[in-house]
């Protein structure tokens, strides 16, 4: 058996008189004995820091072990182990069934390690709280049978992190506490090496299983069925799938109907474009709802899959060269860890004209499709957003104030995208919202100094602290004149809003009306003196979505929040470039500053940010924005919100 697992405690391993534990040889294969196998897909040490296993024979505790599993942590305090790991529990005198517990932590606090002590407690009138540190939990019960090893897989999923708190008697399943079963044997396989050390033929290689990995096409709603877009070649039979978390997380599915997927028989119709179908696990399916219909917890923005391979079976594992990152082996000088840069906060005021002309915008098949793709992009997780419908009245050219309150059925106030949105897309998609006639816009009463560029400096100074880009956008598809009386002028405004210490951008997107013209030369003269540039959508639906997400990787990008354990002598920053399917390093400049921002290329700290400059700011900005647009051309056909993450990430060695 590996040697791997829990070495530095091998003094301690009988227990109880009923139940021992032993590996790297010390069995025969005769022996009877259980090989639980604890994986993961949960980013070490991002998410996950230490585990903790405890068994219990015939309902008592029998033995406990924590150990660390962040190689960042000191392996002097704790014992120290990679994942994924296996412990060998031999049968003892009793033959009553054993219960396994795998509990993982996100934070070591004091005490954690003293197995002692429970892993929860009932509070609140019998609601179970996990220990302090916990956020997930995976529990299983099953027999021995004589003569055999088998392997008893013990994944830790995504699903199960920081959600439902389980009872003794549960276990976790997809995001949802359920009845703890027993294990039947028969469906267990023989132990061997290569089923967990990721070396041998049978191994899962994700770089070859998800070559054709694609946008999923929603079949049926209600019970999550999808469709693999195009359909495998004749030699092509296999299915796998991935999720995408609002975290950032992303996972690959094994094949089953409680936590995973599985596949729709008979799904493929020869000389079509119907590949097959399958259906996800009841509990994803509720995340995925989750996030179509705003609703709080947590939420899968996007599901793929690839036909390249047979299904992953969950005692499958990863081939080590492609494990979950980071591969590291803690007894290594090559020992490295890797995190996600959090991009900084970014506020945004919508302003939508509602005129009759833009009547095509709105309703579900309008505006708010491609609003709600473009704004459900997790590099804008952390941007704030307001809206307003425009014109209001005349009386806005003297009283522009009403531009920085939202007490109308159609307004929202600032609030994170992920409440602001929904909102708004239900706004816009309400064809009831457009007026009958296409009266002045008065655009420059709402772009009046204390007007919206108020409202964004408002919200800025109560919000404190730095924010990566305060922007005002106004969409249209007529031309952008000034038409109060008298008349302002929006570029002055614009460029005021855009040199003063708030630096506020102006954003205007030019869509299509009924002859497909409209007069740009206001819509660009504002954009330009606000600091960007027209965005043009006149040429169709294509080119409105590139114009949003130009605006969404300007919101998302260039200026993440420092982690505290980042060390810039050591620090590598990368992303990966999913349009070119290649990794792209940016090297680190000590010029690159707030006042070099357009002009000093490569990464350095600014304050409490990491800051990317120059070109290479534009090209992240450029691979974020094709790869969205890429994922938008197979969505709007299909009205799935499904933007892509493309993480900034920064590694360094371990224990630094």
């Amino acid at each position: 058996m590996p040697t791997n697992l829990l070495r530095r405690i091998a003094s301690a391993l009988l227990f109880a008189g009923l139940i021992g534990a032993t590996w790297a040889g010390c069995a025969e294969k005769k022996t009877t004995q259980l090989v639980p196998g604890v994986m993961t897909q949960i980013q070490i040490p991002k998410n996950l820091k230490g585990v903790r296993i405890d068994i219990q024979a015939s309902g008592q505790q029998s033995f406990g072990f924590a150990a660390a599993v962040d190689p960042t942590q000191s392996s002097g305090a704790y014992a120290l182990v990679t994942l994924p790991s296996t412990l060998g529990i031999l049968h003892g005198t009793s033959s009553g069934l054993i219960t396994i517990t795998v509990t993982g932590f996100a934070e070591l606090p004091p005490g954690w390690d003293d197995t002692t002590l429970p892993i929860s407690q009932a509070v609140d009138g019998g609601v179970t709280q996990y220990a302090q540190g916990i956020k997930i939990l995976r529990r299983t019960r099953a027999p021995f049978v004589d003569g055999r090893i088998l392997f008893l897989p013990m994944p830790l999923r995504y699903s199960c992190w920081d959600t439902e708190q389980c009872s003794t008697s549960q276990t976790c399943t997809a995001g949802k506490c359920v009845d703890l079963p027993t294990v039947d044997p028969n469906t267990l396989a023989e132990y061997s090496d290569a089923i967990l050390d990721g070396r041998s033929n049978t191994c899962f290689k994700p770089s070859t299983c998800f070559a054709d990995l694609l946008q999923a096409q929603l079949v049926d709603s209600t019970n999550c069925t999808y469709r693999h877009l195009i359909p495998p070649p004749l030699s092509r039979s296999g299915l796998n799938v991935k999720v995408y978390y609002e975290a950032g997380e992303e996972e690959i599915l094994d094949y089953g109907a409680a936590e995973g997927f599985t596949r729709v028989a008979a799904s493929v119709d020869a000389g079509t474009t119907n590949g097959p179908e399958f259906t996800l696990a009841p509990g994803l399916c509720t995340f995925v709802k989750n996030y179509n219909l705003g609703l709080p917890g947590r939420r899968i923005h996007s599901v793929r899959s690839a036909t390249v391979c047979p299904p992953k079976d969950v005692a499958q594992p990863i081939c080590a060269d492609e494990a979950p990152k980071p591969v590291v082996d803690a007894g290594s000088t090559n020992c490295t860890v890797e995190y996600d840069l959090t991009p900084s906060k970014s506020a945004l005021y919508v302003l939508v004209d509602r005129a009759n002309s833009m009547r095509s915008a709105f309703g579900p098949n309008g505006l708010s499709q491609v609003l709600g793709f473009s704004l459900q992009d997790p590099a804008v997780r952390t941007t704030s957003m307001a809206f307003k419908l425009l014109p209001l009245n005349p009386a806005t050219c003297t009283n522009p104030s009403s531009f920085t309150t939202f007490s109308s059925t159609t307004d929202v106030p600032f609030g994170l995208t992920a409440v602001a949105q929904p909102a708004i897309a239900g706004i816009v998609g309400d064809a009831t919202n457009v007026l009958t006639t296409s009266p002045s816009l008065y655009l420059d009463g709402a772009l009046d100094s204390s007007g919206a560029y108020k409202a964004l400096r408002d919200f800025k100074a109560t919000s404190g602290g730095s924010f990566n880009r305060v922007a005002l956008l106004i969409v249209t598809n007529r031309a952008a004149d000034d038409t109060c009386v008298p008349a302002k002028n929006a570029v002055t405004e614009a460029a005021a809003a855009f040199s003063s210490t708030d630096r506020i951008h102006t954003y205007v997107v030019l869509l299509k009306n009924q002859d497909q013209t409209a007069d740009a030369t206001a819509a660009a003269a504002i954009a330009t003196s606000g600091g960007t540039s027209l965005l043009d959508g006149r040429n169709g639906d294509a080119e409105g979505a590139d114009a949003f997400n130009r605006l969404v990787a300007d919101l998302g990008s260039c200026l993440y929040e420092r982690p505290a354990e980042m060390l810039p002598a050591v620090t590598t920053l990368r992303y990966f470039d999913l349009a070119q399917a290649k990794t792209v390093e940016i090297a680190f400049n000590n010029t690159c500053s707030a006042s070099t921002q357009d002009t000093s290329a490569g990464w350095n700290f600014d304050g409490q940010h990491v800051r990317i400059c120059g070109s290479a700011c534009t090209g992240l900005r450029d691979a974020l924005r094709s790869s969205a647009n890429a994922a938008a051309a197979l969505t709007l056909n299909e009205g799935r919100p499904a933007a892509p993450n493309v993480p900034v990430t920064f590694t360094q060695p371990c224990g630094l």
